[in-house]
């Protein structure tokens, strides 16, 4: 009973947390906008000695431990240049005890557990740096107080950061100030190294680049609408076979070994593994790829934000959705976009439609265009 109680209390705090943060962020913000935050200097702090070095700062207590860790890259790129910085430090800041304990008696903390929660920590938050070379070093603290050591850099994001302190990324302002138009976005970069590795399968492989393509799934106990649909991925599957397409399937990390992926292995795909766990592979063979499906999920960022990929991605609204209802679409203003985010180009296409086989053969159909969509009926007959 004690235990139900316990539970319930911190459920509460947690969500009265997330409700009351943007309201602090947005005071603080103001007020360290306008006041210069000053005070004694900490033992140990570290003078850069370069006034053009600026530094992120990303705390667990306000930040995920999800993808969107490349939102906030991209974000303190445009706030610290702004600011005159030519490169950057960043700053991995542990969560505090406290926080811990609210996310792990939270819905969230009941799915995705301490140990799925640390994997991320050193398979995607961690490597996702290397694709920013902006930032020309990490570091990961060891506890909270470390930060006083950095007041040596005067710029840094997010603006006036100290170790107390509420900050989520601010997608409103990265996605409606910077990312409103194709050439504002910096992107990532995809390491060479995995590039080439990648290169390397295709060739000893035998595939035809201009017939690879790339399916990523979802399947999370943690707001499962958003889900793929494996029922219709199969059927579109076998639709592509016939005109001798490649697909490679990228299943959840989480659920690799629970998934009924048979299916595709009989329609000549490929379940590789090694994309799934290792992220600079992932994001090669995404911008290797001729084009690139997903639903709205985490990993599709890594196509996003990189002006070289060719995507689609369905399902981009999930009414009953925790992460993509609506409401947040409408905050980011993706909701206004039909069929390209405001940052997209040529053959980066995004759907409102859930998936079924009728709606993924149309939205491949206005990715080909007329011409090549008529020769591809020609080729699967």
């Amino acid at each position: 009973m004690q235990t139900r109680i316990a539970k319930f209390f911190y459920r509460v705090l947690y969500r009265l947390r997330r409700l009351i943060s943007p309201l602090l962020v947005s005071f603080s913000t103001r007020f360290k906008r306008r006041w210069a935050l000053g005070g004694d200097r900490p033992p140990n702090v570290i003078d850069h000695g370069f006034s053009d070095v600026g530094i992120a700062f990303y705390d667990l207590d306000s930040c995920g431990v999800t993808y969107n860790i490349f939102e906030f890259l991209e974000l303190a790129q445009h706030e610290l240049k702004a600011q005159g910085c030519t490169s950057g430090l960043f700053v991995f800041v542990p969560s505090s005890k406290a926080y811990s304990r609210l996310i792990e008696n939270s819905d969230y903390g009941q799915l995705v557990d301490e140990g799925a929660r640390a994997w991320r920590m050193w398979n995607i938050l961690i490597p996702a740096v290397a694709f920013f070379p902006y930032f020309t070093s990490h570091e990961v603290l060891n506890d909270r107080s470390s930060v006083r050591r950095y007041s040596g850099y005067k710029t840094r994001f997010p603006l006036g950061y100290q170790q107390i302190g509420i900050f989520y990324i601010d997608t409103d302002r990265l996605y409606n100030t910077y990312l409103s138009r194709p050439e504002n976005l910096i992107g990532l970069s995809v390491p060479n190294h995995a590039l080439e590795q990648v290169e390397s399968l295709i060739t000893k492989n035998g595939i035809t680049k201009n017939k690879l393509l790339t399916v990523t799934l979802r399947s999370q106990s943690y707001d499962p609408l958003r889900n793929t649909n494996l029922e219709a991925w199969e059927m579109f599957a076998n639709w592509l076979k016939k005109a001798d397409y490649h697909l490679i399937v990228l299943p959840d990390q989480d659920t690799y070994y629970d998934y009924p992926l048979n299916s595709f292995v009989a329609l000549n795909s490929s379940v590789r593994l090694e994309f799934t766990w290792n992220i600079y592979l992932r994001a090669a063979l995404y911008e290797k790829a001729a084009l690139n499906f997903f639903v709205n999920n985490g990993p599709s960022i890594l196509a996003t934000f990189n002006p070289r990929c060719r995507y689609i991605i369905m399902n981009l609204l999930s009414p009953g959705s925790i992460v993509t209802n609506r409401d947040a679409l409408r905050k980011t203003g993706f909701l206004k976009f039909e069929d390209r985010l405001p940052f997209a180009i040529e053959g980066q296409r995004v759907s409102h439609k859930i998936e079924s086989f009728e709606s993924l053969r149309d939205e491949f159909f206005a990715f080909l265009g007329d011409e090549n969509a008529a020769k591809f009926l020609y080729l699967s007959r």
